[in-house]
């Protein structure tokens, strides 16, 4: 039996975050995009699988008992005359089956479908159903990951190019880094979705911007597209605008927002104008996010604080003078930040406070520095890097370029 399961494909959402792209035709059947195979059947010892890449579907496999050179063989073919019938299938017509052959397709949960095959014979039509279940492109045998590579490229290339590459090998997630040189982030909506695919971008003023593709929405008003934990509750919201020149809905995505996807546990739904659009995995979020977004959150050497020549290090604590803010957090949207100039010093945070106050009389206390007016212990990481301790120990915070902090905080400095 040939069966199918795989990668959840990101092709349409590498355009979702590529502004320079052409958005690709968007996807006709109500099933996730990937490489799907005989849920009997472990993914690993699967020597055939069922192939969709958001325009073709078709079979791939490896037969080891064919001669050498023909042993992988596929053929992925477009399909028209997609329509809903009966029992919630979609039924469609792969090139090459003629008039009367179809299949049809029915979602039955996350990453199970049912697949008939539809064919005359003599004096009727006949119908053979398939159980299939979706599988990682890494989870399938070197064999048949070379077929898919083969014949499906388009699948293999999200993840690296040459099939089995182990920059694929992210642990089943489901925001996953693309390969291109603007590092991005992307997810596949899963489910009867309103939106297709999720993006997230870092910016070169250092902010983030989530982008989605969301075909068949008006274009004249805001999505509110909002993130929620089914098992504990709270709800997220984003409002994107459409962009005419790329066509996707485009909005900042706050701190906020980053640290509620990267802390879920495993899954997200995915909510559209207040109504259910889908889900998300949240399995290796948080990994993601590090990566593909570290510029603007501050989490490599890299960051702009430390890209140009930072101002010089000035006592009492020997670090340069400016805004600090939490490592995993865009210094454009900080939930507060740690000011110091040599003279003043203190919390500042963005829903409100006070400016910050002499620095006063500095203690130093097993190699930390005690700022008695702000009631502040204060770690040196580094000339642009810090940790404090309030009540407890916060996270390291690094030094922001002061035009990326909001007017909001840098008001309170004189």
């Amino acid at each position: 039996m040939k069966t199918f399961r795989s990668v959840t494909l990101y092709a349409a959402f590498v355009a979702t975050v590529q502004p320079a792209l052409a958005q690709p035709n968007e996807t006709k059947l109500p099933i996730p995009v990937g490489v799907w195979v005989d849920q009997m059947k472990s993914c690993s010892v699967a020597d055939s699988a069922w192939v969709f890449d958001g325009r073709k579907t078709g079979y791939v496999g490896f037969n080891r008992n064919l001669r050498p050179g023909s042993q992988h063989w596929g053929e992925l073919t477009p399909f028209t005359s997609v329509r809903q019938v009966r029992n919630g299938y979609t039924e469609f017509r792969p090139d090459g089956f003629g008039e009367i052959g179809r299949m049809m397709v029915k979602l039955e949960g996350r990453e199970r479908i049912s697949l008939v095959l539809r064919a005359p014979d003599r004096d009727r039509i006949t119908e053979s159903e398939e159980k299939l279940k979706l599988c990682l492109m890494t989870a399938l045998s070197p064999q048949v990951q070379e077929s898919v590579h083969r014949f499906a490229p388009s699948l293999a290339s999200v993840h690296g190019g040459a099939a089995g590459n182990s920059q694929a090998a992210q642990a089943a997630a489901a925001w996953q880094v693309s390969s291109n040189r603007d590092s991005a982030l992307l997810a596949y909506v899963e489910g009867p979705a309103a939106i297709n695919v999720i993006g997230l971008r870092c910016q070169a003023d250092g902010s983030v911007v989530m982008a989605a593709s969301a075909p068949g929405q008006r274009t004249d008003r805001p999505l509110l597209v909002s993130f929620s934990e089914p098992e504990r509750g709270g709800r997220i919201d984003a409002t994107l605008a459409y962009d005419a020149e790329t066509k996707l809905f485009r909005g900042t995505a706050s701190s906020y927002l980053l640290g509620h996807i990267s802390e879920a546990p495993t899954m997200l739904d995915v909510g559209l104008n207040g109504r259910p659009a889908g889900q998300i995995s949240a399995t290796g979020s948080a990994r993601a996010i590090r990566t593909a977004l570290a510029s603007c959150l501050g989490l490599n050497s890299s960051s702009p604080s430390s890209a140009t020549a930072s101002p010089p290090p000035i006592p009492p604590l020997g670090i340069a003078a400016g805004f600090y803010v939490d490592e995993g957090t865009a210094c454009t949207d900080p939930f507060g930040a740690f000011y110091y100039d040599g003279k003043k010093a203190g919390m500042i945070y963005s829903d409100g406070g006070s400016a910050p106050d002499p620095i006063g009389k500095v203690r130093r206390e097993n190699g930390e520095y005690f700022l008695p007016n702000a009631a502040i212990l204060v770690k040196v990481l580094g000339p642009t890097r810090v940790q404090l301790t309030i009540q407890d120990t916060g996270s390291p915070m690094r030094l922001c370029p002061t035009e990326q902090i909001p007017q909001s905080i840098r008001r309170l400095v004189r």
